[in-house]
């Protein structure tokens, strides 16, 4: 896949829409595309990602097997986001990501977004301003139970 392509791909998540597009051409360089094939695991609970992926395609199994009742959820591509707490912090999955399917998935390592970061603090003003907003709305969300 082409630097165009991944460019793409990055620009079409949410996430990064905080990105200009000399952002996301950072971002698309230090980014490796990965396949996986059906039954593999991606990634492991308990293990660090070191980033965030973005399924371009296939289906990918998100279980936590700690929590027997709770029942696992898929995430289809394209342009979906799995990890983005992996992009902010360093701390450990707390959930299994398996290839439901042949899958293709672009790999943003959290190095070269904290590096973004450093060299773009308004971008790091953003992300603050939307964290506190979806806190704020998670906050609001309970209002209504009482």
């Amino acid at each position: 896949m082409g630097l165009d392509n991944i460019n793409a791909m990055i620009a079409n998540v949410e996430f990064f829409s905080i990105c200009n597009d000399e952002q996301i051409r950072l971002l698309a360089f230090a980014s490796e595309m990965q396949r996986y094939n059906a039954r593999d695991i991606i990634a492991k609970d308990n293990v660090g990602t070191d980033g965030a992926y973005i399924i371009n395609q296939g289906t990918v199994l998100i279980n936590d097997d700690k929590e027997l009742d709770k029942k696992p959820y898929f995430i289809s591509g394209p342009n979906k986001l799995i990890g983005e707490r992996s992009l902010l912090l360093n701390r450990p999955l707390r959930s299994v990501l398996i290839a439901s399917d042949n899958v293709e998935a672009l790999f943003v390592p959290q190095k070269a977004f904290f590096k973004l970061l450093r060299q773009y603090p308004e971008m790091a003003a953003l992300i603050a301003k939307r964290i506190e907003e979806n806190l704020d709305n998670y906050l609001r969300s309970f209002d209504g139970l009482r």
